[in-house]
């Protein structure tokens, strides 16, 4: 039987990249359920974390906001989000108001493994899409009010520990993906499939900026370790990453600025030179467009 239904999460431990580290899933069935009362994290919020699963929340008490790559949406009582894989995100109270909400965690390959006709053609084309990073659920919306349905019949599953609880929640999951992919606006012909030649440029690209983000680097830099042209670097990076390299660039400088900010003592202007900004400025409005907050309100929560 399904082990750890609905506990609180208290923290979220993460690593330099904030992957979340806590593994909520087990390997034979890649699904979780768990509550979360935003106040009662360490933090007083769920800060900024990604993870390999793609989740679905649905808020049971309150209002919360929930920031996905800089975009927000306010989730009311009984609405819900769905979350990409990947994509960094966080959570907040409103006006000081608790909040609770019921988190469904689970990897694609729950629906189907990766080399079948259905991954291939109803699985891949939603997850490997990084414009899409997060569906709002309201119940006035009638497909969006199934997926909210289903969610309530998962926690009731795991609540009630059916002893057929993984097929029935399965089968939710089914429905649930029935729902998206048949609403969700997204290009379905687009071609998923890189060469290999491709995903290692790509990486090397990525290698090349975890190493020298505190340093200038131009766009004929990292075509000349991809050995590309400007614009085919740009081309290759943004068809695979879903950003351009300049935009991961500055991503990456802004996660490493907040470990800085949450361990260190050293001024905002010290952290923005130290991960590469030229422009305090540029930094704190960078910084606010990702995380809805200064640095400085950063360090004090």
């Amino acid at each position: 039987m399904i082990e750890g239904v609905t506990m609180q999460v208290f923290d979220i431990p993460l690593t330099n990249e904030l992957q979340e580290i806590t593994r909520h899933i087990s390997d034979d069935f890649p699904v979780s359920i768990y509550k979360t009362c935003i106040n009662k994290n360490v933090y007083g919020y769920v800060p900024l974390h990604w993870h390999e699963e793609l989740q679905l929340i649905l808020v049971v008490k309150g209002r919360a906001k929930f920031t996905v790559d800089g975009d927000v949406h306010i989730i009311e009582k009984g609405d819900g989000l769905f979350i990409n894989a990947r994509f960094l995100h966080s959570s907040r109270l409103i006006n000081n108001e608790s909040c609770t909400y019921i988190c469904i965690d689970f990897l694609s390959e729950v629906i189907d493994y990766e080399q079948s006709l259905i991954f291939s053609k109803y699985i891949k084309p939603i997850v490997n899409d990084r414009r899409l990073k997060a569906v709002k659920l309201e119940r006035t919306n009638k497909w969006q009010s199934n997926v909210l349905t289903e969610m309530l019949k998962i926690e009731h599953v795991f609540s009630t520990e059916d002893l057929i609880a993984e097929l029935l929640i399965k089968k939710s999951l089914l429905d649930i993906w029935v729902n998206l992919f048949s609403n969700l606006d997204f290009n379905n012909e687009f071609d998923f499939e890189f060469n290999n030649s491709i995903d290692m440029q790509a990486e090397a690209i990525i290698n090349y900026i975890h190493a020298n983000y505190v340093e200038n680097m131009s766009l004929n830099d990292l075509a000349s370790i991809s050995n590309l042209s400007r614009s085919e670097c740009s081309r290759v990076f943004k068809r695979n990453i879903g950003v351009t390299p300049f935009e991961y660039l500055n991503r990456y400088r802004l996660t490493q600025s907040m470990h800085l900010i949450r361990k260190s003592k050293k001024t905002i202007t010290e952290v923005a030179y130290e991960v590469g900004f030229n422009s305090t400025s540029y930094f704190i409005s960078s910084f606010k467009r990702l995380t809805g907050l200064t640095p400085l309100q950063f360090r004090k929560s």
